[in-house]
């Protein structure tokens, strides 16, 4: 969870809302999050739907698959400005906040095994809406990037911290150079926390931290 100006915001990957919206807005409540950026939520077509006290903007996909979407609080319902839906993997909305602007962006890149080219691709597109937000307007980019950083900050001082966790990976190194490059850093390795927090997927006895929050360097 990420606490810009008092905000609460969340992101999971939910594996699939198909029969689990319910279950998800429960969550976000209990958590008490204003909002909270969904990936992998295998939901076709792009539009909007009321759950408990959110409204969930969404983009899905045609094989349903992938998927993204937002939840949003219904105190900041009236508030949004802009709701980007970009692709299966990238959703973006603009909200006042304040007298501010806050551009959220729940984002779900194209996992281990899938072609370079489409990763690549999504980080493409993903520099393009990052590239469009206004300089003076709040920017956090949240989800699942499927990448391992690892906990070193060897030729990425600034971007990540050294709170991470185990080795990185090919992914992982391609999730920090574009975020060196759009001067972005991945928060929640600049903070401590029990192992059992950190860890975001665990298969087995495999362990990993795959799900990231994003923010510009200077707003660290």
């Amino acid at each position: 969870t990420c606490k810009p100006a008092g905000l609460r915001i969340g992101t999971a990957n939910v594996g699939t809302m198909r029969g689990r919206s319910g279950e998800v807005a429960d969550m976000a409540q209990k958590r008490r999050l204003d909002f909270c950026c969904l990936q992998e939520t295998r939901w076709k077509g792009g539009s909007s739907r009321r759950m408990g006290n959110y409204k969930f903007l969404w983009m899905g996909c045609d094989e349903g698959m992938a998927g993204v979407g937002i939840l949003v609080e219904q105190r900041w319902i009236e508030k949004l400005l802009e709701v980007k839906r970009v692709s299966e993997r990238i959703i973006a909305l603009r909200v006042m906040v304040g007298k501010t602007v806050l551009n959220l962006i729940s984002v779900y890149a194209p996992q281990v095994g899938r072609e370079l080219e489409e990763k690549e691709e999504f980080y493409i597109t993903l520099g393009k809406v990052i590239a469009a937000v206004d300089a003076g307007e709040h920017l956090l980019v949240c989800g699942d990037l499927n990448g391992h950083v690892g906990a070193t900050t060897d030729d990425f001082e600034g971007v990540l911290g050294g709170c991470g966790f185990s080795s990185g990976n090919v992914e992982g190194e391609m999730l920090l150079k574009f975020a060196d490059a759009m001067d972005l850093a991945v928060t929640n390795t600049w903070f401590t926390k029990d192992e059992g927090k950190l860890i975001t997927f665990e298969s087995g006895d495999d362990r990993t931290v795959v799900d990231y929050i994003m923010i510009r360097k200077q707003a660290k």
